[in-house]
């Protein structure tokens, strides 16, 4: 039945068309109105296409879902004119007559049931569940998954899944398959325990602390790492020293850290202990060099113990050695080397301490070779032991013979191993030179000549100055000091073969002339006066030696040439080079 609006709105309709139409003949323009359908969020497939021009009141057939259109995880559930599916709804064939406007159908969807497969590690100490993701709907088949994660469980082996925890379920191994039902489903892993061992820890008489535990169950062949002593075991008068696999440590020793393989069985590990014993330390407490002494033993309390020496040649400069003690600012206990202490209770340290010292310097004092002895530093009023030559100090034609205070042998003179008391200044000490006297009676050497040649500190009767060296040639057949004049010719300096310089006259004229060697280097020729008439300059020369350039005259060795040569001659004067 038409409701009055409707059949007042068609004849209405009905007078327009036919007031344009004309006459009461059929109109051409009237109204019609559409229907579309709209898939509504489907994921695939495509909605169904009405392509009908519908006059208001005509009927219409609703479509089926031709275009096979869906939605996952949803099913077609026939259209509505609302969305939401708040409007009218219809399904496949029904009719509605089209009212004045448009139609638009949505596809309605309802969600399918799905259900879940979780995987659960069941204990696992280690590794991770595999995931599985997908929604199943009722009588899916689901594809077991493996232990993709790496599963694990100490002293277990991975054996599976199963629907129970406690494997009284279903059980599943990696590809199998099944057929979902109507509920979600867990699978749990399944662990077989593995054959396991421990390790006990014993304190072997300890009388404090607690022993180490170690709750892993390790299987053959696994790794095991020694634990230390964290619980602090103690045993009165000894310390702990490890571990050892016999009580008595005839068995495997290991210390924490260790490391072994696990064997088939148990594994017991006893304390290890010995007698406490303590260290002596030495410090240098601002040594600028040498090294402190160093005691390897180790002591029990009540052991004697033996101060060392400065053994290292420790120094500070400025300051000399005082002994050691056991505070570094001195207000411990002071020891001296050779002292002895009985150790106590604990390791000991000993500081080296040092007073204000003073300098003894040695000087080389014109040394043309080796080197001067070192310095060392003296406290006021501490005894000083003075070197000898322990460098090699040289200056050839002299020899050294003692040290003084004063450069030109007027101070105080030591010989090596004098000593004195060190006051409150520095000391330098000079090397003092001298000649050593040498003669010649190898006559066969010297050609037959019956001569004797003389190197003295002072020539009887002439003073000359300290260090110099004189050399006196007697004339022959005569005896010392004194110098014929009628003997002998001049006398020449050489260096390398070479003449440098000869005497400005022959010996016979100037009586009983001398030569002396100055601990410059200078040779000076000297008057029976004692008054010098000719230097040779020769600083700088160290390799100069004399030659007398006459012959002796006599009927028995006529023409005999005597040659003073080089250091080293065993037979002849010059001084050896050294100091």
């Amino acid at each position: 039945m038409r409701t009055l609006i409707e059949s007042l709105f068609i004849g209405l309709v009905s007078l327009v068309a036919f007031g344009c139409g004309g006459g009461g003949s059929k109109g051409t323009n009237q109204l019609s109105f559409t229907v579309i359908y709209d898939g509504n969020g489907n994921t695939s497939g495509s909605a169904p296409v009405d392509s009908t021009k519908y006059q208001a009141g005509q009927s219409v057939t609703v479509l089926g879902n031709t275009g096979n259109l869906a939605k996952t995880g949803d099913t077609f559930a026939g259209w509505n004119t609302q969305a939401d599916g708040a409007g009218t709804p219809y399904t496949q064939g029904q009719t509605f007559a089209i009212a004045s406007a448009n139609v638009t159908l949505y596809a309605i969807w309802t969600t399918n049931l799905t259900y879940t497969v979780t995987y659960e590690g069941n204990g696992n100490t280690g590794g991770s569940v595999p995931v599985d993701s997908t929604h199943y709907q009722a009588g899916q088949s689901v594809t077991v998954l493996g232990n993709t994660g790496n599963l694990a469980k100490t002293g277990d082996t991975f054996a599976g899944w199963n629907t129970q925890a406690n494997g009284s379920g279903t059980l599943y191994t990696q590809g199998q398959t099944f057929a979902i039902a109507s509920a979600n489903v867990t699978l749990y892993a399944i662990w077989t325990t593995n054959l396991t061992y421990t390790v006990t820890y014993e304190g072997n008489g300890n009388t404090g602390g607690s022993v180490p535990v170690d709750s892993t169950h390790y299987q053959a062949g696994q790794s095991v790492t020694v634990l230390g002593n964290i619980g602090n075991l103690a045993k009165t008068g000894e310390s702990f020293v490890g571990w050892n696999t016999q009580a008595n440590g005839s068995g495997t020793p290991y210390v924490g850290g260790n490391s072994f393989a696990m064997g088939s069985e148990n594994v017991t590990l006893y304390a290890q202990w010995s007698p406490l014993t303590y260290t002596v330390t030495y410090y240098g407490n601002g040594n600028t060099g040498g090294t402190v002494p160093v005691d390897t033993a180790n002591y029990q309390e009540g052991q004697t113990v033996t101060i060392l020496a400065n053994t290292g040649s420790l120094v500070k400069t400025g300051y000399a050695f005082s002994g050691w003690n056991t505070q570094a600012n001195g207000s411990g206990t002071p020891y001296a080397g050779g002292q002895t202490f009985s150790m106590g209770s604990a390791n000991v340290a000993l500081y080296a301490q040092w007073r204000q010292a003073y300098a003894v310097i040695y000087e080389g004092n014109h040394n043309t070779a080796g080197t001067v002895p070192p310095t060392i530093y003296y406290v006021p009023g501490q005894t000083v032991t003075v070197l000898g030559n322990t460098g090699g100090l040289g200056n050839a034609p002299f020899a050294f013979v003692s040290w003084n205070t004063q450069q030109d042998g007027s101070g105080a003179s030591y010989l090596p191993n004098a000593t004195f008391t060190m006051g409150t200044l520095p000391v330098i000490l000079y090397a003092q030179w001298n000649c050593i006297t040498y003669y010649s009676d190898n006559w066969s050497e010297l050609s037959g000549c019956n001569i004797e040649f003389h190197v003295q500190d002072t020539p009887p009767g002439i003073a000359t100055p300290n260090g110099d060296c004189v050399l006196y040639v007697p004339g022959y057949g005569t005896g010392w000091p004194g110098i014929s004049t009628s003997h002998w010719g001049t006398l020449d300096l050489f260096e390398g073969g070479s003449l440098l310089w000869n005497s400005p006259g022959d010996t016979d004229d100037y009586g009983t002339a001398f030569w002396v060697f100055q601990s410059d280097g200078n040779l000076v020729f000297y008057d029976p006066t004692g008054s010098p008439i000719w230097a040779s300059n020769t600083s700088g020369y160290p390799g100069a030696t004399l030659a007398i350039g006459g012959c002796v005259y006599s009927a028995a060795v006529n023409g005999c040439c005597i040659g003073i040569a080089a250091p080293g001659h065993p037979d002849l004067f010059l001084a050896p080079p050294n100091k």
